[in-house]
Parts: C-alpha cells; structure tokens; sequence
C-alpha cells in the first residue's frame, strides 16, 4: 500500500507529490518511491530533459558527473548505460563517488512515454575502488500530458527504487523543486 510521504518543511513543494511502499524483495530494506507532479513544459522536452539519451540531463542533473551509453539496440529502445555520480549532491548529501549499470527500456504510445530503469552487471566493468556500485531494482518515468494543459504542461511520475545507503525521504525532499529545471 502506498502512503504519501510529507514534504511539508520544503517551502518549494508546488504540487509535488511523494508517495512511499515497502519494498517486497527479501533482499532490501529500502522503500519505493513514487513523486507526482506537473511539469511546465511539453512532453517532447520534459523527454529531453529526463533521458540519458540527448545530453540535456548533465546540464541540470548536477549530481550525475558522466554518463556513458555501453551498448545500444535502438530498433527496441533498449539501452545499456553507465551513470557516474559525484562525491557530493546539489543538495549537500555526502555521497562517495558512484556509478550504476542500468538497462533502459523505452515504450510510447500516442500520449505517453515510459522508461524504465533497472541495474544490472557488465563483465567490461568490474566492480571499481574508486566508486560504490549503486543497485536500482527499479526505477524509471512516465510523461504524458497533464490535465491541468495538456499542450504546455506534462504530468511526470518519477519511479525511485534503489540501494543509496542514504534517506529517500531525504532525497525526495530536495526534488520538490524539480519543476524548476523545467521552465521556459
């Protein structure tokens, strides 16, 4: 059962909406987390903004340091990437320096675009010493026009299912102002 998650201290939460569960994998301890919100932007660029594909995530994302596409089946929309996280997020967390491998899957329909995430292993990437492997057992986004404006607004759910060794809550706090990357 989902239950929503109180970003009351964050002034900034213009409609934000966070939802937590319990995991259900024996294997974790850590919560899913739903955010619901309203993008001021169109899909196409909210789209942009969010994939790993078309470099726009770098300039806004500024915990993510690099990001590496490994391998590519384009005529499925599937993709293999590396994500390089630095020591220190926008938000002052400490973090050490990390990465993931995640595979991508990306589906659309008339009105919506959906892409999911999950970690998996890659023998040309071994474990590393200089980086703490990040687990995402799921993660991922659904676009698709908002209610409120369907031609100028998107309504984004954020899918957050993942092993950070820090508080999601803590996190989903801070994107409350993630409408704010989308202006203009």
């Amino acid at each position: 059962m989902l239950r929503h998650v109180s970003v009351e201290n964050n002034t900034h939460n213009n409609g934000v909406r966070v939802f937590e569960r319990s995991s259900t994998l024996p294997s974790t301890n850590e919560s899913m987390y739903l955010l619901v919100t309203d993008l001021p932007c169109t899909m196409e660029k909210a789209e942009a903004m969010l994939t790993p594909l078309m470099g726009h995530r770098l300039q806004w994302d500024t915990s993510l340091k690099a990001i590496e596409t490994i391998s590519a089946w384009p005529e499925k929309e599937v993709y293999l990437f590396r994500h390089l996280f630095r020591k220190l997020t926008p938000w002052n967390i400490p973090f050490s320096a990390r990465e993931s491998l995640d595979v991508a899957k990306f589906m659309r329909s008339k009105d919506e675009v959906v892409f999911g995430v999950m970690s998996t292993v890659h023998g040309d990437y071994p474990l590393n010493s200089k980086y703490v492997r990040i687990q995402f057992f799921l993660g991922g986004y659904m676009l698709c026009p908002s209610e409120k404006d369907p031609v100028n607004h998107t309504k984004l759910c954020m899918l957050f299912h993942a092993d950070l060794n820090v508080s999601g809550n803590a996190i989903f706090e801070r994107c409350a102002t993630i409408d704010d990357r989308f202006q203009g």
